[in-house]
């Protein structure tokens, strides 16, 4: 292991030297993200706004969040992990659609809103009961079922008349969306068939209180690429940071402030514990940084090196092309840096988005009790 723990270290030493003579080349433009942006603003609902049409306001705002990790987040919060695949799929449609239509007609543009962020913003977080909950739709849910239906189903939205919409629901019209699934339905059926949650055609019980839909379709509205952060970034890590949209070859190190995609990483660090290098750093259970690698064949294992940090182990959610497969630990509990090796199989050679999610923030009042996540660099190889 230590023999491993060194030749990895020297390769990470010979890709830094590299890095930091092509990083002009490489990163000194970035992409637009594929993906629309949405800005959540928290919501006041006992505000009075001066009328009794507009009641509450907007305290602030949450963040900015490309679609897909605004999904993730809120569908956990909606659903019960354990319903069938088609149900969770159309959960996911539904809420994406929800966000989409909001983000091309935002609610904070409404003169008769009380905005006081100071900024429009595409929809209050009280549209979604489980927002913020979810984070990332991965903890606290079985096997990641929600969130890799999110993946199945990623840029698809529910449209009426060919024009973006937000899908009413209740809990009247979850169940029937749940019954629906169990009944062998897919998704696509479950929400535009006559006899499905918004059809005409559907009995009587699952009127749910809401009006009849017809002319709706389920289409692909922006280009999806497998994986947790869809290549977006909304806003810079900071400074050290780097986009780079370039795949990693096995045997390479790849530095953690290089990344592809990320989704609620707070910034870069150097030398954190007086550790040598740069890290990535995560505060929060949920956060989660993506990067480009190569990977598959004989290639199946991941090195992950970062820093214990106390309270150990520090645990991390494993994404490859945006489906869950698995976890893997620093678990020394020294504050120092460590090597974590995992073997992930059965996916072909080629380019694949490797996600790497804090799963277990623990916060505290000191820094030995305060839990966060410090990546350093990762790397393929076949042993």
């Amino acid at each position: 292991m230590k023999s491993l723990i060194r030749l990895f270290s020297l390769l990470c030493a010979l890709i830094l030297v590299h890095l930091v003579g092509v990083g002009w080349l490489l990163f000194s433009s970035r992409v637009a993200a594929a993906s629309p942006i949405v800005t959540v603003a928290n919501w006041d609902p006992s505000y009075n706004c001066g009328s009794s049409y507009f009641l509450g306001r907007a305290d602030y705002l949450h963040g900015v969040w490309d679609v897909d990790s605004f999904t993730r987040d809120a569908l956990a919060g909606e659903v019960f992990s354990s319903w069938t695949y088609e149900a969770l799929k159309a959960n996911a449609v539904r809420i994406r659609s929800g966000a989409i239509y909001f983000a091309n007609s935002p609610e904070g543009d409404d003169a008769g809103i009380c905005n006081h962020t100071g900024y429009n913003f595409s929809l209050r977080e009280t549209r979604y009961l489980g927002w913020g909950l979810g984070k990332g739709a991965t903890i606290g849910n079985a096997n990641n079922r929600p969130n890799d239906r999110v993946t199945d189903t990623g840029g698809r939205v529910l449209r009426l008349n060919g024009s973006y919409w937000f899908p009413p629901f209740n809990d009247c019209l979850q169940n029937y969306t749940q019954a629906l699934g169990s009944a062998g339905r897919s998704y696509t059926s479950i929400l535009t068939a006559a006899d499905g949650v918004y059809g005409p055609s559907r009995p009587p019980s699952a009127i749910c209180g809401l009006s009849n839909y017809s002319s709706l379709t389920v289409d692909p509205v922006y280009p999806f690429q497998n994986s947790m952060t869809n290549g977006t970034v909304p806003e810079f890590l900071g400074v050290g940071g780097y986009w780079s949209g370039a795949s990693t070859p096995v045997f390479t190190a790849r530095q953690a402030e290089v990344y592809w995609g990320f989704a609620g990483m707070d910034d870069v660090r150097n030398q954190p514990f007086n550790q040598p290098g740069l890290y990535a750093t995560g505060y929060t259970t949920g956060d989660k940084i993506e990067y480009l690698m190569d990977f598959g064949g004989s290639y199946q294992f991941l090195h992950l090196v970062g820093i214990a940090d106390k309270p150990a182990p520090v645990t991390m959610n494993i994404y490859i092309d945006g489906y869950y497969r698995g976890q893997m630990q620093w678990g020394h509990n020294d504050n120092a840096r460590h090597l974590a090796i995992a073997t992930f199989s059965g996916l072909s050679s080629g380019s694949h988005a490797i996600a790497i999610e804090f799963a277990n923030d623990a916060p505290g009042g000191s820094t030995d009790t305060d839990r966060n996540f410090y990546l350093d660099e990762l790397g393929v190889t076949n042993y």
